[in-house]
C-alpha cells in the first residue's frame, strides 16, 4: 500500500523547505540521473545535497509518499524530479514517525 499526498497547494519556497527538512530528518537519501541519450535507466550518482538542490526549480515535480514495502517496512519518501535533460531525481527517506509532522505543518491531503 502506498499513500500519495497532494503538493499542488504548496509554494516553491515551501517545497524547498520540505526538502531541506526531510534531509535533516532522513535515514537515507541519494541522487539518480537519467540521461536518455546514454541509457533508459536511472543511475545513482554522487552529488551533494547542496548541488542537487540547485537543480530544483519551479518546473520540478515534488512527490510525497507513504511507502509500505515488504522488506523495508513503512517509511515516508519525499522526492523530486527535474524536467530538463538529463533528468535528476532526489530521493529522501524518513521513518514513519515523520508523517504527522509534514501532514500538519504543510496541510497535506491524501490523493483519493
Amino acid at each position: 500500500m502506498n499513500k500519495f499526498y497532494k503538493t499542488e497547494h504548496l509554494t516553491f519556497d515551501e517545497k524547498k523547505q520540505i526538502l531541506n527538512e526531510a534531509r535533516k530528518k532522513s535515514f537515507k537519501w541519494w541522487v539518480d540521473k537519467l540521461d536518455c541519450g546514454v541509457s533508459w535507466s536511472r543511475k545513482k550518482i554522487e552529488m551533494s545535497f547542496e548541488d542537487i538542490m540547485k537543480k530544483f526549480n519551479e518546473k520540478s515535480y515534488l512527490v510525497i509518499t507513504l511507502r509500505d514495502r515488504i522488506i523495508e517496512g513503512m517509511y515516508i519518501e519525499i522526492c523530486f524530479k527535474t524536467y530538463e535533460s538529463p533528468n535528476y531525481f532526489l530521493w529522501v527517506r524518513m521513518t514513519i514517525e515523520n508523517e504527522v509532522f509534514f501532514i500538519n505543518k504543510y496541510n497535506l491531503k491524501e490523493y483519493e
